[in-house]
């Protein structure tokens, strides 16, 4: 009898100590904590890049060019587009394009 209380009081002092303490809970907190913290951290230099590039568009209107350039594929008057193709698609060269040393 003696025996089947202390196995019940040394198996309730486990459960109580990994859940109802709170230890299992704490170490999940624990390490969802850490997660919030790196998401956040990611989510202020986002942040910090996007206003350094709000600054850019309101005050230079190069980058607003630039942008548009790049994003629309616009071209200013008179200017002519050249588009060469990809490295895999352009045509090889033997011997590096040299002419066997002539």
């Amino acid at each position: 009898m003696l025996f089947i209380l202390l196995l019940a009081g040394a198996l309730a002092w486990i459960i109580f100590t990994l859940v109802g303490s709170g230890g299992a809970t704490r170490s999940q907190l624990a390490r969802q904590l850490e997660q919030l913290k790196e998401e956040n951290r990611r989510q202020q230099e986002e942040n910090f890049l996007l206003r350094l590039e709000i600054e850019a568009l309101k005050n230079r209107p190069e980058y607003i060019e630039s942008q548009a350039r790049k994003l629309l594929g616009l071209v200013a008057p008179g200017e002519v587009i050249v588009i060469l193709p990809e490295e895999e698609e352009r045509p090889s060269v033997p011997n590096g394009g040299s002419d066997g040393g002539r």
